[in-house]
């Protein structure tokens, strides 16, 4: 299915290296989005269409906590523009991201 909305993406530096991952904000819902296709991107807001192939609950442990998140895997996506993240929003994508590389194990 195809959307339009919004990508916010931020940048961890986790224990492999630097990552991205973003917020997909869309009319049906809001998802996680966990690719190396983010890693091409600077940390921003982006606006654009998005086709989404698979949605699908996910959970990790973290620090003593399960965290349960529902993720979204893109085909491809088209964006428009880019703007710098609200606090509110790289708040909302914490620097406690887990590693996808280390979700894997």
């Amino acid at each position: 299915m195809n959307l339009p909305g919004y990508l916010a993406i931020r940048t961890i530096n986790g224990r492999n290296g630097e990552f991205n991952v973003g917020r997909l904000s869309t009319s049906i819902g809001e998802f996680v989005i966990k690719d190396a296709l983010l890693d091409q991107y600077h940390e921003g807001k982006y606006r654009g269409d998005f086709a989404i192939t698979e949605i699908r609950p996910s959970y990790y442990t973290n620090g003593g906590r399960l965290v349960v998140e529902i993720r979204a895997r893109l085909d491809s996506m088209s964006l428009d523009d880019v703007a710098n993240l609200s606090a509110d929003e790289a708040e909302r994508l914490s620097n406690h991201e887990t590693d996808p590389i280390d979700e894997e194990v």
